[in-house]
């Protein structure tokens, strides 16, 4: 992932979620490049992103790019979990309770698919927990919803199978119980079946059968699943690519105080290069980064410093670059760094400068890249022989270059 210079704000397009490293993290997950989507969503996860969040969850825990981890699942689902994100809440429920089965498996996932039951004659594979058929309500709008009858499978001998129970996962039965939930109205699990159907969790992948259970929940004013469908109909999942319903969607979640939500509409608005857009963009990153967003927060600032927004005030830019770089990733804290040390907008700090490119090649060595760290090592010696700064801490670069060989040599 390439350091985010000062000079622009965090992506230029809302693609499919977030066009940072949280966009292009869950963009490279669903294109399945899941080794390539390792670092931009540990940026954004650290960033605070729960979307990113629980993605980091499903690749530890499936193995998806990286080496199954049931403690980094479990790490990065409870995260996403903190911040309200429900599917990752009833995920890490799944993980600690498999956990609490069986402490000698390698990975706690893996025995999804286990059965508690010995069958000792041969048995035949069990058939399919749920098939998609459309029933059609009499008082109501005509609803996809899955069958909770299973479907009957050829077997060898039937009768000698009929009587072993079928076990299903745990991603079955909590898909039954929000099929039943949603059933009767229920708005919240309806967008929980949303994002089983998008994920394949517990279910079949049907993006079809997604984007309906999201509308349904939509249409109820949820704005989790008002922001999710907002996002589809940006990136033309399970239904035609469509900005205008995008926009409107996403509005709808935004003014409900959704805070990702707020972040997207910002970058679709001030991707239209305008004056007006970057002023409808500041109003929703300003929503956005006063509940914590720290891609907002950044973006904020940068048009602080364009003086883009009417009330223009650099002291108010410095604000938003700090809050950003404290609850961000290194790209955050490296680009605070640069405008500390090139005079942008703020009086230039050679030790403020200092102190941000070591907390940035700190926070990139724990994620493994050696590269970016070392930049941040020449960064701290650069502004060392800078003859018009003060760099009073000029030896962070010693320290960090240090921590940077005991890690490359596995000390």
């Amino acid at each position: 992932m390439g350091i985010v210079l000062a000079a622009g704000w965090m992506a230029a397009s809302c693609a499919p979620a977030w066009a940072d490293s949280a966009g292009l993290c869950l963009q490279l997950y669903y294109s399945k490049a899941y080794t390539r989507a390792i670092a931009p969503c540990q940026l954004a996860g650290q960033a605070g992103n729960s979307h990113a969040q629980y993605v980091l969850g499903v690749m530890y825990a499936d193995g998806l790019g990286v080496e199954k981890n049931s403690a980094q699942a479990n790490h990065w689902y409870g995260k996403a979990a903190a911040q309200g994100n429900a599917v990752a809440d009833y995920k890490l429920q799944a993980l600690q309770a498999d956990t609490m089965r069986s402490l000698k498996m390698k990975n706690i996932l893996d025995s999804w698919q286990r059965s508690e039951t010995v069958v000792s004659q041969p048995a035949t594979a069990l058939p399919s927990v749920a098939q998609p058929v459309t029933t059609t309500s009499k008082t109501a709008t005509p609803v996809v919803v899955p069958s909770t009858a299973p479907v009957k499978a050829p077997a060898p001998n039937v009768t000698a199978v009929k009587n072993v129970p079928a076990k299903l996962s745990d991603k079955e039965k909590l898909f039954r119980r929000y099929m039943s939930e949603a059933k009767t109205g229920n708005s919240h699990a309806r967008y929980l079946l949303g994002l089983m159907f998008h994920e394949g969790v517990g279910v079949e992948k049907d993006d079809l059968q997604a984007i309906e259970m999201f509308m349904l929940a939509a249409r109820q004013g949820l704005p989790e699943a008002q922001s999710a469908l907002g996002l589809m109909y940006y990136q033309g999942v399970g239904v035609k690519r469509n900005l205008g319903k995008a926009k409107r969607w996403l509005n709808k979640a935004a003014r409900r105080g959704d805070a990702n939500a707020q972040y997207c509409l910002g970058l679709i608005y001030a991707d239209s290069g305008s004056h007006k857009g970057e002023v409808e963009a500041a109003t929703w990153w300003r929503r956005a980064a006063r509940q914590g967003h720290a891609q907002a927060q950044h973006n904020l600032a940068v048009l602080y410093l364009k003086g883009a927004v009417p009330d223009n005030d650099g002291v108010a830019a410095m604000e938003w670059f700090v809050r950003a770089a404290e609850h961000g990733g290194p790209e955050l804290q490296f680009n605070l760094a640069r405008i500390y040390s090139e005079s942008k907008g703020v009086v230039r700090s050679g030790g403020d400068a200092a102190n941000w490119y070591f907390r940035a090649g700190e926070a990139w060595l724990k994620q493994g890249d050696i590269k970016h760290a070392k930049v941040s090592v020449d960064k701290i010696r650069q502004l060392a022989n800078n003859q018009l700064l003060s760099v009073p801490n000029a030896f962070l670069a010693d320290v960090l270059d240090k921590q940077i060989q005991q890690a490359s040599s596995g000390s």
